[in-house]
């Protein structure tokens, strides 16, 4: 066997044992209130905190891809490498939380938009059918949770903030399987759902879809719905 590979091994052997050790010599938050205290699974909110720590209680809900650009579907991410930076450096300097809500499309069909089971040709259609809208409402469910867990304990939930022309996550232009309208007015597949299902929960937040082209628009849309939530 390769010598430098044994040693390599033994080292990551010594890491590996010595890890436990450091990361018990540094505090942490354990979740722990009481001896004989116990957690309990939630399907709704339930107990009141006081967050009266440094966390600023406030927060934004974006499009997965606007902090993580490689979400997107391929050849669609022609402006920013990473992330959104204008978005993410406002929400930085405000002081104001991201939730990244999640990538309906990669979880649905995949970082690589797979076409053939069944195939069909747009985007949009495979995006309709009876699984993937199922699965789009459980994505939905999740981030409905999280907003309800969160307006329960007194945070403040700025906006959310979408992805224009996106089948699933456009919130006022999407893309249709329709040559004739390839782009135009309307909501995608996961923000249709996303809005119901808030509907439902009584939760009412300002929406706004970020387009690469026109991200000052959105920037500015964004620092204004801060100020109004007296950030």
């Amino acid at each position: 066997m390769n010598k430098g590979l044994v040693i390599s091994r033994q080292n990551f052997i010594r890491k590996s044992l010595a890890l436990p050790l450091a990361v018990a010599a540094v505090p942490a938050c354990t979740g722990t209130e009481k001896p004989g205290g116990a957690f309990r699974l939630l399907d709704h909110p339930r107990h009141k905190r006081d967050f009266s720590d440094v966390r600023s209680r406030k927060v934004v809900f974006l499009a997965h891809c606007i902090p993580n650009m490689n979400a997107r579907m391929h050849a669609c991410a022609n402006v920013f490498p990473a992330c959104v930076k204008p978005v993410i450096q406002l929400c930085l300097d405000s002081e104001v939380g991201i939730v990244q809500m999640p990538c309906p499309e990669l979880m649905v069909v995949g970082l690589g938009r797979d076409r053939d089971e069944p195939e069909v040709e747009y985007l949009r259609q495979a995006l309709e059918q009876p699984l993937a809208v199922e699965r789009f409402r459980a994505l939905a469910a999740q981030v409905v949770f999280q907003m309800q867990e969160y307006r329960f304990q007194g945070f403040r939930m700025i906006a959310v903030v979408g992805s224009d022309g996106s089948p699933s996550c456009g919130v006022d232009r999407t893309a249709w399987p329709d040559p004739a309208r390839r782009f135009a007015e309307g909501q995608g597949v996961f923000i249709r759902e996303l809005k119901a299902q808030m509907s439902q929960a009584g939760i009412n937040l300002p929406f706004k879809g970020i387009e690469d082209e026109k991200i000052e628009e959105t920037v500015a849309w964004l620092a204004e719905q801060i100020g109004k939530a007296g950030v």
